[in-house]
């Protein structure tokens, strides 16, 4: 349930935010902590995992321009 506002409104807030965040607020107080939990590691996890490809990508692609020089 959303806040009591004095000098705000709060249908005016949750449009402006593009959704109403007391009720993802709520959403996630009922969660279960251990599955939020897991959930937050396995994206951390990911995002890392796609930085090393990322950089494994880009160290590739350094050598493929370094050894290839097409103007000769």
């Amino acid at each position: 349930m959303p806040p009591l506002l004095r000098h705000l409104d709060a249908q005016e807030l949750t449009g402006a935010a593009g959704g109403n965040p007391w009720q993802l607020d709520d959403t996630i107080q009922a969660g279960a902590p251990g599955e939020i939990s897991e959930l937050a590691t396995a994206c951390h996890e990911a995002g890392n995992c796609l930085t090393d490809a990322n950089d494994e990508f880009e160290t590739a692609k350094k050598r493929f321009e370094a050894a290839w020089d097409r103007y000769s």
